[in-house]
């Protein structure tokens, strides 16, 4: 912004101070709006759930929705670093799950569903209220809104039941929504022993330190890679213990620790059924006298991500995941020098593997384009 010369010779100290006081909040919005790609960021704020959504500002958007859930402890905030890159040519729905947060919800109440099934059921509806509506102005009301979904660890897991769920539904139900594809980082087909252990102590934790100090310490040393946090100055090591324990509830936490983990091999909602009832949608879309399939001809594409030192998930457990599963693409990104915790440990390592997966358009998904 330029500001014109003024046409008097000399201005008192108090005129020009006046002057810079009424220019400054302009300079400050010009520099905002330039500086960023999101130009819009409307925030949904409904019961048990909230999610951010973001639009890109000054290119075109080339690709669907761009859905992130996060895990256990991450919030929408843990997010913020990533939304530039993320956002350039896509709308990025930023999205925290039942009882992640700071959403008050008592551990006793019976009304509380914080299940895998009920996530999903959760995200569908919130998806059909935010962009169905949104698009349904301009496009056939009997297309789907297509989307991609980027899970990490627990949001993995609830990206493939939002999956299975939708497969599941009667498709006059299913909120106009199609899934086009999930990117999965630190899941497996099964927990090592030690995650198996982690999470068995997981709710014990917050219940006999209801300030999240404990659980904070627990959670970063189960799913970062201890050279990681070595390697941080302590004041930033307390800023994440601080993160952790003032952004999340003690009865969010433990709804989701307690009802969402499946440990049953037999569950449907295990992590290994899911994969197979995947399999069985992608090739359904696939075949044209199914009822699955679609004039768009999305067929549903699968890619996996996992830190090298992933303890929870560990890299033969997520290679075990995609043998069985051939929506899966067939390279793992396997990025290293991290463990669990890849979003937040390998940032740009882990921004390109989901990037490259979804901007492919060469990715064998039926559609070719997006």
């Amino acid at each position: 912004m330029i500001i014109p010369e003024t046409t008097t010779a000399t201005a008192s100290p108090n005129v020009c101070g006046h002057l810079f006081a009424r220019v400054l909040p302009l300079l400050i919005i010009i520099l905002l709006v330039h500086s960023v790609v999101i130009c819009e960021c409307l925030v949904q704020q409904q019961q048990h759930h909230r999610s951010i959504h973001i639009t890109p500002a000054s290119r075109e958007e080339l690709y669907p929705p761009l859905i992130l859930l996060g895990g256990i402890a991450q919030t929408k905030s843990s997010w913020d670093h990533h939304l530039v890159s993320l956002a350039r040519n896509r709308r990025v729905l930023v999205y925290e799950c039942l009882g992640q947060g700071d959403h008050t919800i008592p551990s006793d109440d019976a009304d509380v569903h914080a299940s895998l099934p009920a996530q999903a059921q959760i995200l569908l509806e919130t998806l059909g209220e935010v962009l169905v509506t949104e698009e349904g102005k301009s496009q056939n009301k009997n297309d789907p809104v297509v989307v991609d979904i980027a899970g990490f660890s627990f949001g993995g897991r609830v990206a493939m039941a939002t999956a299975c769920l939708q497969n599941d539904r009667d498709p006059c139900q299913r909120n106009g929504v199609r899934i086009r594809r999930l990117h999965l980082t630190g899941v497996g087909c099964d927990r090592s022993d030690f995650g198996h252990l982690a999470m068995l102590s997981f709710p014990d934790v917050v219940r006999n330190d209801p300030s999240l100090r404990s659980f904070a310490w627990s959670i970063l040393l189960a799913t970062y890679s201890s050279g990681y946090l070595r390697s941080l100055p302590e004041t930033t090591l307390k800023r994440f213990l601080d993160h952790i324990a003032f952004s999340n509830h003690p009865g969010g936490l433990l709804a989701i620790l307690e009802q969402a983990e499946v440990k049953d091999t037999e569950d449907p909602w295990h992590v290994a059924n899911m994969a197979d009832r995947l399999a069985e949608l992608s090739r359904s879309q696939s075949n044209p006298n199914s009822n699955n399939s679609s004039n768009n001809n999305i067929i549903l594409v699968g890619k996996l991500c996992v830190g090298e030192m992933d303890a929870m998930a560990p890299v033969d457990e997520v290679e075990r995941l995609r043998e069985k599963s051939d929506w899966i693409q067939k390279e793992v990104d396997v990025l290293p020098d991290c463990g669990h915790a890849v979003v937040l440990e390998q940032p740009r390592a882990w921004r390109e593997s989901v990037l490259s997966f979804l901007n492919d358009n060469n990715t064998d998904d039926g559609n070719g384009s997006t």
